[in-house]
C-alpha cells in the first residue's frame, strides 16, 4: 500500500511541475499603465517570469534598458522629452511564449508658452537694429510687422530664439509707434512689442550739398543719416542717368516728398532736368563712390554707373563743324533748345 501512495505521490508533482511551465500565471509586472509629463521620465518595472521573456515596443522614443531576460529582473523605461503638443501614446508587450503582458504608455504634449523680451522699445530717432529674445519652448514662431509699418521696418534676420529688425532714420517730424506681433505659427497666440521713435532733426542743416557729399568724417557715410541721404540721391536720379541741379540732397524728405518725386521721375520733363551746371550729376557721383566704399549697397554701384553713362551719351562728338560743339558738354541732357545747349565751362 505504501508503494501506492509514493506513485501517486511523485505524479501529483510531477504533474504540478508541468502546470507551473504550461499554464497562466507565470508571468508578471509590476505595473501595466503609465502616464508620463511631456517633459519625459524613467520608470522602473519588474518583470518575473519562469520561463524567457522578451519586451517589444515600436516607439522610438521609449527605450527599455534590457529587452530580454529570465526570472526576476528590475528594468528601466526612459521616456524621452515630447516636443509636440499632441498628447502621444504606445504600447509595449512582455512575452514570454505561453503568456503576452501589455503595458499602456501614454505622455502629454507641451504646453505651449512664450516669452519675449523686450515688450517695450524706445528707438533712436535715427534708427537703429533691434533684436528680440523670444522663448517659444522649441515651437515654430513667426514675426509679423505691420502694414503702416513696412515702410520704415524691416526683419533682418530671424534665429530659434530670437529676431532682429532694421527701424529707420524717422524723417516724417512726428513720433511715431508700432506694435511688432510675434505669433505661434498658424495660431492666434501672440505677444505685442511697442516700438516708439521720436523725428530725426538733422544737423546738416545751413550746410551745403557739395560740403556734406564729399567733406564729412569718414564715420559720417556709415550712418544712418547718410544712407538717409543716399535714399534721396537715388530718388533724384533720372531715368536718363543725371541729377537736377541746385537741389539740396542732404535735407532730409518725408514719406509724402519722396512719394511726388518718385511719381515724376519717369517723365519726359523731367529727364530734361538732368544737368551739369553748378556741380550737379558729378556731386552725386562722387556722394554715392565714397558711400558704397563704407556700406556695400549695389545700388549705389550700379547708380554711379548709370550716372557715368550718362556722361558718355552727353558728350559731343568731335566733329570739324564748330557749331557741333565737339567734345564738349551741355549744361542739360537731353537737349532742350537755346543756350542750354552749348558747352558749359563754368563750375570748374
Amino acid at each position: 500500500m505504501k508503494q501506492i501512495y509514493l506513485l501517486n505521490f511523485l505524479i501529483l508533482c510531477i504533474n504540478c511541475s508541468d502546470k507551473d511551465s504550461t499554464t497562466p500565471g507565470t508571468l508578471s509586472v509590476s505595473k501595466e499603465a503609465f502616464i508620463v509629463l511631456s517633459s519625459g521620465s524613467a520608470e522602473v518595472i519588474t518583470i518575473s517570469s519562469v520561463r524567457n521573456w522578451t519586451v517589444q515596443c515600436d516607439a522610438n522614443w521609449i527605450h527599455f534598458s534590457q529587452t530580454e531576460g529570465s526570472g526576476e529582473r528590475l528594468v528601466t523605461m526612459t521616456i524621452s522629452p515630447n516636443p509636440n503638443t499632441e498628447e502621444r501614446s504606445t504600447t509595449a508587450t512582455i512575452a514570454n511564449g505561453i503568456e503576452t503582458i501589455r503595458i499602456e504608455i501614454s505622455q502629454s504634449g507641451i504646453i505651449f508658452s512664450l516669452t519675449v523680451s523686450p515688450l517695450i522699445a524706445a528707438i533712436t530717432s535715427a534708427g537703429n537694429d533691434l533684436t528680440i529674445q523670444v522663448n517659444a519652448n522649441n515651437m515654430e514662431w513667426e514675426a509679423e510687422i505691420p502694414i503702416d509699418a513696412q515702410g520704415w521696418i524691416t526683419k533682418l534676420a530671424q534665429t530659434p530664439t530670437s529676431v532682429t529688425f532694421a527701424i529707420k532714420l524717422n524723417n516724417n517730424g512726428i513720433k511715431r509707434i508700432a506694435e511688432l506681433i510675434i505669433r505661434k505659427k498658424d495660431t492666434i497666440t501672440s505677444k505685442k512689442v511697442s516700438i516708439s521713435q521720436e523725428p530725426f532733426f538733422s544737423s546738416m542743416a545751413g550746410k551745403t550739398w557739395v560740403s556734406i557729399a564729399t567733406s564729412q568724417p569718414a564715420a559720417w557715410y556709415n550712418s544712418n543719416e547718410a544712407k538717409e541721404v543716399a535714399e534721396n540721391v537715388l530718388l533724384y536720379q533720372k531715368n536718363a542717368g543725371g541729377w537736377p541741379k541746385n537741389i539740396d540732397m542732404h535735407l532730409i524728405l518725408t514719406d509724402a516728398e519722396k512719394t511726388v518725386i518718385a511719381s515724376e521721375k519717369g517723365s519726359t520733363e523731367s529727364a530734361k532736368m538732368s544737368c551739369l551746371d553748378n556741380d550737379a550729376t558729378t556731386t552725386e557721383m562722387r556722394f554715392l563712390a565714397k558711400m558704397f566704399k563704407y556700406v556695400k549697397d549695389e545700388r549705389y554701384k550700379e547708380a554711379f554707373g548709370k550716372g557715368l553713362d550718362f556722361l558718355v551719351d552727353a558728350q559731343y562728338p568731335n566733329a570739324d563743324n564748330p557749331s557741333a560743339y565737339p567734345g564738349g558738354w551741355p549744361q542739360y541732357y537731353p537737349l532742350r533748345g537755346g543756350y542750354s545747349d552749348r558747352i558749359t565751362f563754368n563750375d570748374n
